[in-house]
């Protein structure tokens, strides 16, 4: 008999100890599948969500809906970084101004270093619903409407007038030839002043080296192939592109050249880019590193 309970007893605890380890490996499994990470280049057209901020500058979307590839999937809530651009630069002065949080954006997400990113090309502010008024209650403007009156299909026309008096400003035509100008300090061209822009730009087929700093993204440096090197770099975005440069460039003891292609864009006085493609230049030791 007690031969019997010992053996029950084993029996209950064997089974006990399977349906933990089921349990176990199955949040694990449901845990890994939530964390997998959306394929670089996935595009987002017009997706709606909740902007935030983290602090120390760093700006998060929130998606309403699940987003989803072949690959990975983010659930709704899960916040994305926002990458910085022409278009967040925007969008924060926007959020700052009116306090709402509620935006459709335009985007590109990308991957780096086991992190998704969101790469922003344009967004709409969405505003609340306005609460409809109580029907004692209308504003001034709604009264002033209504009291206008319409004029009826049979009344004669009525030029305002304002309008005639610039009627009778007009330039009177001319019955001749056009004039034509011959002194020539009066012929002098004076260029339009060049406005300023906060659209992206391509940049296609440049060279250099990607550099590591002490900042959160690293930096690319331009060069003329060997003939002298230009002081001019800037910041690269994080993107599956820039991951798989890192890895050659970390198998190589010499410095490594690339041919860069990507979207160049401007965030608070400071360039930055997005890589679209980085591939690697064999001089075969014919320039100068």
């Amino acid at each position: 008999m007690p031969e019997t309970v010992t053996a029950m007893t084993l029996r209950k605890g064997t089974i006990a100890v399977l349906v933990i380890g089921a349990c176990l490996s199955l949040c694990v499994k449901v845990r890994a599948k939530r964390t997998r990470l959306i394929a670089d280049g996935l595009t987002m057209a017009g997706v709606v969500g909740k902007v935030s901020s983290a602090g120390q500058d760093r700006w998060f979307f929130e998606p309403a809906l699940d987003l989803a590839d072949e690959r990975g999937r983010v659930f709704a809530g899960r916040r994305l970084e926002l990458l910085p651009s022409a278009q967040l630069e925007k969008i924060t002065a926007d959020f700052k101004a009116r306090g709402v949080s509620n935006y459709k954006i335009w985007g590109r997400v990308t991957r780096y270093r086991n992190e998704n990113y969101l790469y922003t090309s344009y967004f709409l502010p969405l505003s609340k619903a306005k609460q409809a008024e109580p029907e004692g209650e209308r504003s001034a403007q709604q009264q002033s409407r209504e009291s206008l009156k319409v004029n009826e299909p049979d009344d004669p026309l009525v030029i305002p007038q304002h309008i005639v008096e610039r009627l009778s400003r007009a330039r009177p035509a001319r019955s001749g030839p056009s004039a034509v100008v011959t002194d020539a300090a009066k012929l002098t061209w004076q260029p339009k002043k060049q406005q300023s822009t906060t659209t992206d730009a391509i940049v296609a087929d440049r060279t250099g080296f990607f550099v590591e700093t002490d900042g959160r993204w690293p930096e690319f440096s331009f060069d003329a192939i060997g003939r002298r090197r230009i002081e001019k770099t800037i910041k690269i975005l994080g993107c599956e592109v820039l991951e798989r440069a890192e890895q050659s460039r970390a198998a190589e003891a010499e410095p490594v050249r690339f041919k860069i292609a990507g979207v160049v864009t401007k965030y608070k006085g400071t360039d930055f880019i997005l890589l679209q493609k980085a591939t690697r230049v064999y001089d075969h030791g014919n320039f100068g590193r």
